[in-house]
């Protein structure tokens, strides 16, 4: 019976590069950990800011340019047919919303929490964190709709 051939030299002992890159360490550590949290406590206030513009926002129907998730008076009749009310709406519209950003939220933490020297596991974690704060939730929307400046 044969065997498979396999190398016994190491990617470093042959002169190759490894693919791993190496991991953060010392002042690099220290300031990717910084960016991270300060990313993450701009992002994290900017969506608990827009939550009471986004109830507000769903709230109340819209005849022209309506922002997202926002009702038209023909959606707004068809609700109230329904027997739902405008806050019900609102209060689901912003519960999903919150529990998008929770689970996206604790992805991120959990991955910055095992692997924080890792700098694809840094990238990767704030992205989870701004995308599942700041792009699919209307609460950015809302507040700078509320709130141009």
């Amino acid at each position: 019976m044969s065997r498979p051939l396999t190398s016994t030299t190491s990617p470093a002992a042959s002169g190759e590069r490894s693919s791993t890159a190496e991991p953060l360490r010392g002042r690099s550590l220290v300031i990717a950990r910084t960016g991270w949290m300060v990313i993450t406590a701009c992002t994290l206030s900017l969506f608990v800011a827009g939550i009471p513009s986004e109830f507000a926002t769903l709230g109340t129907g819209c005849k022209t340019g309506c922002v997202s998730g926002q009702l038209s008076p023909g959606e707004l009749r068809a609700l109230h047919d329904l027997g739902l009310s405008t806050g019900l709406y609102a209060a689901y519209g912003v519960a999903l919303d919150v529990v998008f950003a929770a689970v996206y939220g604790a992805v991120a933490a959990a991955i910055f929490w095992r692997r924080p020297e890792d700098r694809m596991a840094l990238f990767v974690s704030l992205a989870l964190l701004t995308f599942g704060t700041t792009t699919f939730p209307n609460a950015a929307s809302a507040l700078a709709a509320t709130h141009h400046a």
